[in-house]
């Protein structure tokens, strides 16, 4: 819970987005501090993909807060050094999906019949406090 704590204080912004939309699989994501650029965010706890509709289909988690990498690049499935598999990936099948990063950050992707993803929309920290 000193963790979760921590995390709710520490006030930092990050995104998160599709890095070849529409490309072949697998799903590739790039984290930083803005869409679009590549400053790579001050801590990364995890990151999960999900349906939609909440069923996790895969959650890494950082294995040292203190060493691990601040990665700004994840494949879907593959855990950057430094991180673990919680939940092991599972197949995206075609429909919607949501990756979300600590920070908050998330986007929605939707995965087609070809195993190709392209995104929803994207939701950072700041359009989300917007709402």
């Amino acid at each position: 819970m000193a963790c979760c704590a921590a995390l709710a204080g520490c006030g930092a912004r990050n995104a998160i987005w599709l890095a070849e939309p529409g490309g072949p699989p697998p799903v590739v994501f790039r984290i930083a501090t803005q869409r679009g650029g590549a400053a790579p965010i001050d801590y990364l706890y995890g990151l999960t993909v999900a349906t939609c509709g909440g069923r996790v289909r895969w959650t890494m988690r950082n294995a040292d807060t203190d060493s691990a990498a601040r990665p700004i690049r994840i494949v879907y499935g593959e855990a950057p050094p430094g991180y673990y598999s919680l939940v092991p990936p599972q197949p995206l099948r075609p429909g919607c999906y949501r990756a979300t990063v600590s920070g908050p950050a998330s986007v929605e992707f939707t995965v087609g019949e070809d195993g190709r993803a392209v995104e929803r929309g994207a939701r950072t920290a700041d359009s989300t406090a917007r709402r």
